[in-house]
Protein backbone atom coordinates (compact mmCIF):
# COMPACT_ATOMS: atom_id res chain seq x y z
CA UNK A 1 0.00 0.00 0.00
CA UNK A 2 1.15 3.42 -0.64
CA UNK A 3 0.94 5.91 2.70
CA UNK A 4 -1.85 8.94 1.67
CA UNK A 5 0.09 12.37 2.38
CA UNK A 6 -1.55 15.36 3.32
CA UNK A 7 0.98 17.43 1.50
CA UNK A 8 0.22 20.17 -0.61
CA UNK A 9 2.61 22.25 -2.54
CA UNK A 10 1.20 26.45 -1.56
CA UNK A 11 1.32 29.40 -3.03
CA UNK A 12 5.22 29.77 -2.55
CA UNK A 13 6.42 26.64 -4.32
CA UNK A 14 7.04 24.63 -0.63
CA UNK A 15 5.49 21.53 0.39
CA UNK A 16 3.74 21.55 3.50
CA UNK A 17 0.60 19.83 5.10
CA UNK A 18 -2.40 21.41 3.89
CA UNK A 19 -4.07 22.29 6.85
CA UNK A 20 -0.81 24.09 7.63
CA UNK A 21 -0.87 25.59 4.37
CA UNK A 22 -4.61 26.54 4.89
CA UNK A 23 -3.60 28.22 8.07
CA UNK A 24 -1.33 30.19 6.60
CA UNK A 25 -3.57 31.82 3.95
CA UNK A 26 -6.55 32.72 6.92
CA UNK A 27 -3.31 34.30 9.00
CA UNK A 28 -2.26 36.52 6.32
CA UNK A 29 -5.99 37.75 5.20
CA UNK A 30 -6.44 38.39 9.21
CA UNK A 31 -3.71 40.34 9.32
CA UNK A 32 -3.81 42.51 5.70
CA UNK A 33 -7.53 42.44 5.94
CA UNK A 34 -7.42 45.37 8.22
CA UNK A 35 -7.95 49.54 7.87
CA UNK A 36 -4.10 49.21 9.01
CA UNK A 37 -3.07 45.94 6.90
CA UNK A 38 -4.82 48.03 3.99
CA UNK A 39 -2.29 50.84 4.70
CA UNK A 40 0.67 48.78 4.70
CA UNK A 41 -0.50 47.18 1.47
CA UNK A 42 -0.95 50.43 -0.09
CA UNK A 43 2.76 51.33 0.60
CA UNK A 44 4.25 48.61 -0.67
CA UNK A 45 2.88 48.80 -3.50
CA UNK A 46 3.83 52.42 -3.85
CA UNK A 47 7.35 51.61 -3.43
CA UNK A 48 7.54 48.38 -5.50
CA UNK A 49 4.68 48.85 -8.17
CA UNK A 50 4.50 52.84 -8.87
CA UNK A 51 8.40 53.54 -8.62
CA UNK A 52 10.61 53.92 -11.79
CA UNK A 53 14.20 52.36 -11.96
CA UNK A 54 16.95 54.23 -13.85
CA UNK A 55 17.69 52.48 -17.15
CA UNK A 56 21.51 52.23 -15.60
CA UNK A 57 20.05 49.81 -12.46
CA UNK A 58 22.33 46.89 -12.16
CA UNK A 59 21.36 43.46 -12.55
CA UNK A 60 21.01 43.23 -8.51
CA UNK A 61 18.92 46.58 -8.00
CA UNK A 62 16.65 44.84 -11.01
CA UNK A 63 16.86 41.25 -8.96
CA UNK A 64 16.08 42.43 -5.58
CA UNK A 65 13.01 44.66 -6.95
CA UNK A 66 11.51 41.83 -8.34
CA UNK A 67 11.76 39.50 -5.74
CA UNK A 68 10.44 42.39 -3.51
CA UNK A 69 7.48 42.39 -6.08
CA UNK A 70 7.13 38.56 -5.78
CA UNK A 71 7.06 38.72 -2.28
CA UNK A 72 4.12 41.41 -2.19
CA UNK A 73 2.32 39.19 -4.96
CA UNK A 74 2.93 36.08 -2.19
CA UNK A 75 1.05 37.94 0.37
CA UNK A 76 -1.65 39.27 -1.95
CA UNK A 77 -2.54 35.83 -3.23
CA UNK A 78 -2.04 34.33 0.34
CA UNK A 79 -4.27 36.95 1.69
CA UNK A 80 -7.12 36.25 -1.45
CA UNK A 81 -7.03 31.91 -0.57
CA UNK A 82 -7.42 33.10 2.68
CA UNK A 83 -10.61 34.80 2.46
CA UNK A 84 -11.60 32.00 0.39
CA UNK A 85 -11.28 29.46 2.67
CA UNK A 86 -12.46 31.68 5.70
CA UNK A 87 -15.66 32.25 3.45
CA UNK A 88 -16.14 28.28 2.94
CA UNK A 89 -15.79 27.32 6.68
CA UNK A 90 -18.96 29.99 7.35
Amino acid sequence: KTAKTNKVVGIDGHARDRDLERELNVLFHRVFDTPEGGEVIAYLEDILFRRTINPSASDAELRMMEGSRAALNLIRARMESGGKTREEAR
